[in-house]
């Protein structure tokens, strides 16, 4: 289930997670309490590390068949269900479902994956969800925060455009195309969860063009 390791000329990638089934839900905004959910894919959900070997920049993205998005320490993934995540990133959210036939032993498997690459939050109660992760996406990411607005296609479009984004990188960082003068490091200095400073730092990786 987890642990396969590819080599390649410029890097590795590694699935550090994978199971067979999965459903990638797309939700949109709507008017007042409307929700919008559109399943995009369903298939093998994989969660791959890419490294490069150069500039040891690592990458983590998300995959079901063949829609890539990418998981960071600056987005989020929130548990809201016994086999249910939500993934958020400035301006979209996609949910997650795994089936009945997915144990828990699985399921916590996935969740460490995701307190170890992502910012990571457990709900309590998994009804009418979609208040409170986006009170949370607002306190995390701020009010310039928001979903998706506009039709389906537009919504779609972004989504699409967010995959293709994601492979290109991730094939970068493979294929040696990303050098190290792309990349450009800062220093930060981290803070736990009760807000307090620590003298921990962490190597932020910016990517130039």
């Amino acid at each position: 289930m987890t642990g396969t390791r590819r080599d390649h000329p410029h890097g590795t990638v590694t699935d550090i997670f994978n199971f067979d089934c999965a459903s990638l839900i797309v939700m949109e905004i709507g008017q007042g309490d409307e929700q919008s959910f559109t399943v995009l894919r369903a298939g093998a959900f994989v969660v791959n590390l890419y490294v490069q070997a150069m500039t040891h920049v690592m990458m983590t993205t998300c995959a079901v068949r063949d829609a890539q998005w990418p998981l960071s320490r600056d987005s989020m993934a929130i548990r809201v269900g016994e086999r249910s995540f939500a993934f958020v990133m400035l301006g979209l959210m996609y949910g997650l479902q795994l089936p009945p036939l997915c144990d828990e032993d699985t399921v916590d498997t996935l969740e460490r994956v995701f307190m170890k690459f992502s910012h990571y939050t457990a709900l309590d109660n998994g009804e009418n969800v979609r208040p409170v992760v986006e009170n949370i996406t607002r306190g995390k990411l701020g009010n310039n925060w928001r979903l998706m607005e506009g039709n389906e296609a537009t919504s779609l479009s972004k989504v699409i455009r967010t995959s293709a984004t994601t492979k290109i990188v991730s094939n970068a960082i493979l294929t040696g195309f990303l050098k190290p003068v792309h990349v450009e490091t800062f220093i930060v200095k981290m803070k736990d969860q009760g807000r307090r400073d620590v003298d921990a730092e962490d190597a932020l990786y910016s990517i130039q063009p």
